[in-house]
This record gives structure tokens, sequence and C-alpha cells, in this order.
């Protein structure tokens, strides 16, 4: 659910990993285990380590989304 939130999508903006954190923590005890949260939290330092060492790059894309309508790609029946 971490990568989830923080990872930008063509619906929403990424959150901030205090923000992700937050919900989460909110989360203990209803959709989370507490004993999972109290882990996390324990660990919250590594974690973040670990999410600087893999994290990659920002790639600009054209702001487009999905198929390439009326392209060799993809068509729509009656579509001319």
């Amino acid at each position: 659910m971490f990568d989830a939130l923080i990872s930008k999508r063509p619906y929403k903006r990424a959150w901030t990993t205090e923000e992700a954190l937050r919900v989460i923590q909110k989360s203990s005890g209803s959709h989370f285990d507490p004993i999972v949260i109290d882990a996390l939290n324990a660990s919250w330092g590594q974690f973040l380590e670990i999410q600087k060492e893999f994290a990659t790059p920002a790639t600009p894309r054209s702001g487009r989304v999905g198929a390439r309508v009326g392209t060799s790609h993809f068509r729509i029946p009656g579509d001319t």
C-alpha cells in the first residue's frame, strides 16, 4: 500500500512519505495488524534508506494517457 500511495498515477498525485505513513498508522487495528505497524515504525529509518537506494528518477511524459486512437496501434471500428 505504501508504494501505491507515494507513486504518481494518471488519476492521482504522489503522496509524500509522511502522508502515506500517517494514513497507514491511522489504519492500525482496522486495515493493518498493529504488530505490523509497530514493526514499520521501529524500522522506519531503514525503510527510508532502502526507498532512496532503489528510487528511480521521474521520466517526463507527454501527459497523454491510454492508447493512441486513430493510429495503426489501435483502431475503433468506424473510425476514419
